[in-house]
């Protein structure tokens, strides 16, 4: 019996970063990617408990390491008989895309004005591996990060590209963030909730979907709400928001809460589970968005209402 079989065999339950699944659906999932693996006749170890794959590289002595979250959050959403094609995809773009940066990467570093067209900005859950370099924190637990949007994949800018152009990094963020404008297949649609709130959406098939709401002000009604809105990042295809201008803003953030938390626990592209407080700033201004900390305990979701928000915001609201 293999390591993999024992670690399946043994689980009462799923690791928390997959427990989207049931352990019958996880056992599947972990048997798909491993003869998806086997398949593809790149020598690997899968590590479920951490939801990695380590496969080897030849003349890379540590090789390369792939997450499973996202393969496993769109398998997660689609019938069962459709996990082999849908891992078999999402493997195949991975090899396609280490293919097409390596031929792209020193072309870039080389030429900026190849390189300009394909920045973009992309919102990140904090903890992602990313050079300080190239990018900002416009909120706890989120980064946005300069990359590189390529036919198959995206691509973190890398700090030596960033320095080979001696470019300032603001001015680079301000063109990823221009490039950002014209991303296709964005659509806002809004929904009634009670007492007669509104709740807007972006979404889209984008990766850049959720980058957005770095650009929220285009998105909210003129003149822009003097208390700002409310605002959630899920995941990378969804911006949730509602233009604070009274106290059904109560209702709303209530509403986008239990939104937040399904949304970013069912991916794919997860960001933050959190609510946060938009207000008009510089769109490079660290911290521009405020978060609502929140604790989930026994199932109920606790919300902390920020002080500042009070005061500010609910004190004078009629």
């Amino acid at each position: 019996m293999s390591f993999l079989d024992r670690f399946l065999k043994r689980a009462d339950k799923p690791p928390e970063w997959a427990s989207f699944f049931n352990s019958g659906e996880f056992a599947r999932f972990i048997q798909v990617v491993d003869s998806e693996m086997a398949r593809s006749k790149v020598a690997f170890r899968i590590d479920p408990a951490a939801g990695m794959i380590h496969a080897e590289e030849p003349g890379k002595a540590d090789g390369n390491t792939f997450g499973l979250l996202n393969v496993a959050q769109m398998c997660a959403q689609s019938p069962k008989i459709e996990w082999a094609h849908i891992v078999h995809e999402h493997f195949e773009r991975l090899l396609k895309s280490r293919t097409e940066s390596e031929s792209s990467m020193s072309a870039f570093q080389d030429s900026f004005e190849l390189a300009r067209p394909m920045l973009k900005l992309r919102l990140y859950p904090a903890d992602s591996p990313a050079d300080p370099s190239v990018v900002y924190s416009p909120a706890e637990e989120m980064i946005a990060a300069l990359v590189y949007d390529l036919p198959n994949t995206v691509m973190t800018v890398s700090k030596d590209h960033v320095s080979a152009w001696g470019i300032p990094r603001e001015d680079l963020f301000r063109i990823a963030l221009d490039n950002l404008r014209s991303e296709p297949g964005i659509v806002q649609s809004s929904f009634d909730l009670p007492e007669g709130c509104k709740l807007h959406a972006l979404t889209g098939d984008s990766f850049f979907t959720a980058s957005r709401a770095l650009l929220l002000e285009e998105h909210l009604p003129t003149p822009l709400p003097a208390f700002g809105a409310l605002v959630a990042m899920p995941n990378r295809h969804t911006v949730l928001f509602h233009p604070i201008t009274d106290k059904c803003c109560r209702t709303a953030l209530n509403a986008m809460l239990g939104m937040a938390q399904g949304l970013y626990k069912d991916g794919p592209g997860s960001i933050s589970s959190s609510i946060y407080w938009w207000r008009e700033a510089a769109w490079w201004h660290e911290g521009q968005f405020t978060r609502f900390p929140s604790t989930l305990v026994n199932n109920k979701i606790n919300l902390e209402i920020p002080t500042e928000f009070t005061a500010q915001v609910l004190d004078k609201l009629t």
